[in-house]
């Protein structure tokens, strides 16, 4: 009775976040060059090798650093009135003169540097004049006001296709109101606070990629929070929990506005008197997060442009990783408002730092190793005796090959959270240690642990009736936290995770992408073998004679055959090479065997060469008879250009500006210049850039069908299209100086593809490479 209708429907995919969750190869960012290849026999290793390739294996051995060639540059701010602290670039303790070596430098320096502010040392000599005057040498200050900036950078060479990079930070000292203590030092003591935010780390990643971290921070007694849970899918929530206390009902519900009713826990603390600041060390350019919060604190803003400046490497700024420039100016800001200083003025102020290390946000889950030293380094230098710190993520997991398995989104639901407090705050330790240890916490109770701790606002005393999403973690927290289902700030399926985990171990997940980046498609016995660029196969040079080897091969002219009877060597010799551009052979008898040799040859075809000898003949003999001289018909013949039609297919624009640097230097050294009312191309060649330059649909054929035929695949009604039935469905314009007849063989229309143009022009040859894939 039912009948089964046919439905014709259309879906579009779409990635939001693109190049976010790009997977380059985990070589990208190491050196396996001393890595032993484990040899495998029967199925077993042979001899000894190293099995795991991460860096704890190789003992950070293959962490590659930054680009050495930024050491040649140096920059420095320069203080007028405080010449002994200007650095010289090459001086020695034991050399002479060392303050007027000073002043001599100051005095030196280029107007540049003096607009800035700033002395820049090049190839370890003072910058010249002439270095000013080349245009090479590009200077991005955080203020417009030299005596104001607290971040700048210059790049030399900059029109080179490497350039040199430095940058430099510091705290100038802000007037923020202080807030007097009272008559009770214990009672009115505000201690100071440090946030240090990973975005993101699961609990296990902890473990995995930075080991030494997470041995000092039990080694200097944090307490850890193993039950600590994230209450949304990603940053917005988390954050919005931490740093406001109120959940996050929407995208845009994050922004600051005027109008809105959330509270951002840096404006607390600037009214308490608090110095702030906030930093992460990306650009905010990719970061929604920044640009929506506008978090107003005292110091940190000019560095959001600075992680912008250059790019290079991922994660490194000039000769520098984006974290090392972040943890100096943590250091150079905690050093400005230190109360341990003298002066009444420090003593007032106690600071707070937030910091957002977003290092971990790709999927090799490789840069986040290299935070694990620069970490060490910095805890170690905080003054934990007047400071509350958190060693926080706002979520787990969210990235790398297991992100999409029950194990991966179990550790996307598990953030890291450690608390250490300050001596004078000691005596709530035994409670933040039972809470930690037997409930389930979030982001909302140590927003409200921190209003406890800094402002002296606990809320513990939920009216009859209500859960608040956070309590002070300095109190200590109901039964109901002894489950995660009935803790109300986390969202049910996070707490589904932890049910039936034994189960896990018998499930399946997708391949995960290999450590060759999109090669993970590929079938394993297809893939190169790492670490030989090509596997190594026997030679196959074999005859009819004895054991033959099966061989198949084939050309552009014949389908695959079998030629185990011929040698490499006749086969070659047998190849037509006027028609026949290129050959396989294939030899061996198992898949793990097999080998496949390509040649490619082009020979000049002498009768296409001929037939445009006679069309240019032809040109001559017609434009003689129309008066033109020799000279201007020699010229008209010299004007027809070689062409290159070269086409990367799926690259944007600013794709190409990341990752093609030497490239757009060379087309840069070539840029069409313009002045003086016309143009010139002074290396002979005119590069030019067209940035308007759009698509014209979604995919590659229907691009590429416009740029070689003129053509759409679609009919436009606005336009004077004819449609072509021969061959691909295409719409090219009728009529004029675009239409090239009719083809003599076939009768058909001839379609607009600019190779048969050329052809019909009388080019002497056509090599198309469609693509370099299948």
């Amino acid at each position: 009775r039912e009948r089964t209708l046919e439905v014709e429907f259309h879906s579009l995919l779409f990635a939001t976040q693109g190049l976010d969750l790009a997977i380059p190869s985990r070589f990208s960012y190491t050196d396996v060059g001393n890595h032993k290849e484990c040899a495998g026999q029967g199925g077993r290793r042979k001899g000894r090798c190293d099995p795991k390739l991460n860096a704890r294996a190789m003992n950070d051995a293959i962490l590659l650093k930054c680009p050495a060639r930024h050491d040649a540059l140096k920059i420095q701010f320069v203080n007028e009135s405080d010449i002994e602290s200007v650095e010289l670039a090459g001086f020695k303790p034991w050399m002479a003169n060392k303050n007027a070596i000073q002043r001599n430098r100051v005095d030196k320096r280029t107007p540049l540097e003096k607009s800035h502010g700033i002395a820049v040392d090049i190839d370890g000599g003072w910058m010249k004049d002439a270095d000013e005057e080349s245009g090479e040498v590009e200077v991005w200050t955080g203020d417009e006001v030299p005596d104001q900036s607290e971040a700048a950078c210059v790049k030399a060479n900059s029109n080179a296709i490497l350039p040199n990079v430095a940058c430099r930070t510091r705290i100038i000292p802000t007037n923020a109101t202080t807030v007097a203590r009272g008559a009770n030092d214990q009672q009115s003591r505000r201690p100071n606070l440090l946030v240090v935010m990973i975005d993101p780390l699961s609990k296990e990643q902890l473990k995995r990629s930075l080991p030494n971290t997470g041995a000092l921070l039990k080694l200097l007694g944090f307490v850890d929070f193993p039950h600590y849970t994230a209450v949304g899918d990603n940053s917005g929530p988390n954050q919005a929990a931490l740093y406001s206390g109120t959940p996050l009902e929407g995208r845009q519900s994050i922004r600051h506005s005027k109008n809105s009713t959330r509270t951002w826990l840096w404006d607390r603390l600037n009214a308490a008197g608090y110095v702030t600041m906030k930093v992460e060390n990306g650009c905010i350019s990719n970061s929604n997060m920044v640009q929506s919060i506008k978090p107003r604190t005292h110091h940190g803003s000019q560095l959001h442009e600075m992680f912008c400046f250059s790019y290079d490497r991922p994660n490194c700024l000039g000769g520098r990783m984006t974290a090392e420039y972040l943890a100096d100016y943590a250091r150079q800001f905690i050093d400005a408002y230190n109360r341990g200083d003298e002066g009444a003025s420090a003593e007032g102020k106690p600071w707070a730092a937030f910091l957002s290390f977003i290092d971990s946000h790709e999927d090799t889950l490789t840069l986040i190793s290299y935070l694990d030293d620069i970490l060490l380094n910095f805890i170690q230098d905080v003054p934990m005796k007047d400071t509350v710190v958190l060693f926080t993520s706002d979520h787990g997991l969210h990235y790398g090959p297991a992100f999409g398995s029950k194990s991966g989104e179990r550790e996307r639901a598990q953030p890291v959270l450690h608390v250490r407090l300050p001596s004078f705050r000691r005596q709530g330790l035994k409670i933040l240690q039972q809470n930690a240890n037997y409930k389930y916490t979030t982001a909302f109770d140590v927003h409200e642990t921190l209003l406890d701790v800094l402002l002296g606002r606990p809320n513990n005393n939920p009216p009859t009736g209500d859960n608040p999403l956070g309590m002070s973690l300095m109190k200590p927290l109901p039964d109901s936290r002894n489950r995660c289902g009935s803790t109300k700030a986390i969202p049910s399926k996070f707490c589904s995770l932890e049910l039936d985990v034994k189960d896990w171990q018998c499930n399946f997940m997708i391949d995960p992408p290999s450590v060759f980046s999109f090669y993970s498609d590929i079938p394993q016995r297809n893939r190169p073998r790492w670490p030989d660029r090509c596997p190594v196969r026997r030679n196959h040079e074999t005859s009819a004679e004895g054991n033959a080897t099966v061989c198949s091969c084939a050309t552009n002219r014949r389908d695959w055959f079998d030629c185990a009877n011929t040698t490499r060597t006749a086969f070659r010799g047998g190849i037509t090479l006027d028609v026949e551009h290129f050959s396989l052979r294939s030899c061996g008898s198992h898949e793990l065997d097999q080998s496949l040799e390509l040649d490619i040859h082009v020979r000049k075809n002498e009768q296409v060469a001929e037939s445009r000898r006679t069309l240019a003949a032809a040109r001559a003999k017609a434009l003689l008879a129309r008066g033109h001289s020799e000279s201007e018909i020699k010229a008209s013949l010299d004007a027809r250009p070689n062409i290159v039609f070269l086409e990367i297919d799926s690259v944007s624009l600013s794709n190409s500006e990341r990752f093609f640097p030497q490239t757009w230097g060379l087309l840069g050294k070539h840029s069409i210049l313009t002045g003086g009312g016309g143009v010139s191309c002074p290396t002979g060649w005119c590069a030019g850039v067209f940035n308007k330059t759009s698509v014209v649909g979604q995919s590659s054929i229907v691009n590429q069908l416009a740029a070689l035929s003129g053509c759409l695949d679609h009919d436009d009604q606005t336009e004077k299209l004819e449609h072509y039935k021969d061959g691909p469905q295409t719409h090219c314009p009728a009529g004029g100086k675009n239409s090239f007849g009719i083809d003599e063989k076939s009768g058909v229309k001839r379609d607009h593809w600019i190779f048969d143009v050329a052809k019909n022009l009388g080019v002497s040859e056509v090599l198309i490479v469609k693509s370099d894939v299948c």
